[in-house]
């Protein structure tokens, strides 16, 4: 028997014992930033998301390039990944299908791939594997986008959770995304700044650039904690190189300058020297690292375009990645100058991440996106933005409870009925992985078996 027709002969009983408890009813409040609105606004911010990639699988940055472009596309892919939807399904969203949105995407990132000739450092040997070659996702030889875009696109390649995938297009076909994520990582590595002073243990624009700066040191960090997640690491020297180039880049209020030693701090620099310090290992406890946070709390309200944070999605999402890192989502010591809260769900603490998820719930547009001020675009702003939402946002204690009532009935049935895809066939929309109960991709009669054992009523 075919898996939907199992479905109308299990559901038959569910329905009936279902139909026979009292109904009861809930009260509504007017609240802000709930779980069901946090998962509303991923939802319809993911719908947008799909909508822009483009006939070749790309999605735009915005002005033009290439280059650019695969960094939005890398970015997007990671989000979407990061939803629960893979390559080779296609993703429906209200009977829209949008096709196999994350397959074409690689496939475009995949053409952009080349490899890149490495060799030993005076800090030491960045080559693990021993095949003399690194990999970058900016074709030809060095340009002033390799580290900012490699960076970004590296994390989505991860995030398909399937080392053992062989490419199947460009350059590198035949390869498997393991091997691409360890030369990544040695380009990295490789491309790590030398003998030059105060930038020394940084990166900018391309491998071994004569200065560095903050903003571009940011992405090889980002992949290269991405890359642990499949055991992949870099050659020994890079944390403690990278040490050096933090100990110049911090100023006298806490936060960062751009280059050593020049200019002003601003959040998003700040919010990177966060995650630099997660990856190097220092402490919450770490001065710098407590400066840092300071000087986080004291800008928190900021909205200056560039370098304030509320609306600026680059500092929102760097400073919320290193917030999660060094403090956790639940703190209340360290980010303490929040915007006063509205109404919240009862047992939620009110918290850096709060305030941010208002913030996103509220300023959504119609039609799914959000804007954002400064650099990356409206494409990356969405991603970044559906990113914070993602990590704050749980699923609910009792287990099948779709609208976080404290019960599960018809109401949570006809939600979870949404998320059947059957063994296999991938997720429907993002907050279906609350009723995937065994974690395996899908919803299907074991999760099914699952939710019917928790069925409840609606209790009063």
């Amino acid at each position: 028997m075919k898996q939907m027709e199992f479905w109308s002969v299990l559901i038959s009983p569910l329905a009936a014992v279902a139909l026979v408890l009292v109904l009861g009813t809930a009260s509504e409040v007017a609240v802000a930033a709930t779980e069901v609105q946090k998962w509303t606004a991923i939802e319809e911010g993911v719908e947008w998301l799909v909508q822009q990639q483009q006939t070749d699988g790309r999605f735009l940055y915005g002005g033009g390039n290439d280059d650019y472009d695969c960094a939005a596309t890398g970015a997007a892919l990671r989000t979407l990944l990061e939803a629960g939807y893979r390559p080779g399904s296609d993703i429906i969203i209200n009977a829209t299908n949008y096709g196999d949105v994350i397959g074409d995407g690689l496939r475009f990132i995949f053409s952009r791939a080349t490899t890149y000739a490495i060799s030993i450092q005076l800090h030491g040997d960045p080559d693990t594997n021993g095949n003399g070659l690194g990999v970058k996702f900016v074709p030809g030889g060095n340009n002033s986008r390799d580290m900012f875009v490699t960076g970004v696109v590296l994390p989505a390649i991860v995030a398909t959770g399937t080392p053992d995938e062989l490419v199947n297009t460009g350059g590198l076909a035949g390869w498997t995304y393991q091997q691409v994520v360890e030369d990544t990582i040695d380009y990295f590595a490789f491309g790590q700044n030398e003998n030059v002073g105060y930038s020394d243990g940084g990166w900018r624009y391309y491998a071994n650039f004569s200065a560095s700066d903050q903003a571009c040191s940011l992405w090889p960090v980002v992949s290269m904690l991405s890359a642990r997640e499949w055991g992949i690491y870099e050659a020994g020297f890079v944390e403690g190189e990278l040490d050096k180039f933090m100990s110049h880049i911090q100023n006298t209020d806490g936060g960062c300058w751009y280059t050593p030693h020049s200019g002003y701090s601003n959040m998003h620099r700040t919010g990177n020297f966060l995650i630099q310090s997660y990856y190097t290992g220092n402490p919450v406890g770490d001065t710098t690292v407590q400066a840092a946070l300071n000087y986080i709390n004291n800008q928190w309200q900021s909205t200056t375009c560039y370098d304030g944070n509320f609306g600026v999605a680059g500092a929102m999402w760097s400073t919320s990645k290193g917030l999660e890192y060094m403090v956790g989502l639940d703190d209340t010591a360290y980010i303490t100058n929040l915007h006063t809260p509205g109404t919240m769900d009862p047992g939620d603490t009110w918290t850096w991440s709060e305030d941010y998820c208002e913030y996103l719930v509220t300023n959504q547009q119609v039609d799914g996106h959000w804007n954002t001020c400064g650099y990356f675009g409206v494409t990356m702003g969405t991603s970044f933005s559906i990113d914070i939402l993602k990590s704050a946002t749980v699923c609910a204690s009792v287990t099948g409870d779709w609208d976080y009532d404290d019960d599960v009935d018809l109401e949570d049935f006809a939600e979870f009925e949404g998320c059947i895809t059957g063994p296999g066939g991938g997720t429907a929309k993002p907050r279906c992985v609350c009723v995937d109960f065994d974690g395996d991709a899908d919803v299907d009669l074991e999760d099914f078996a699952e939710f019917q054992a928790a069925f409840t009523g609606s209790l009063p």
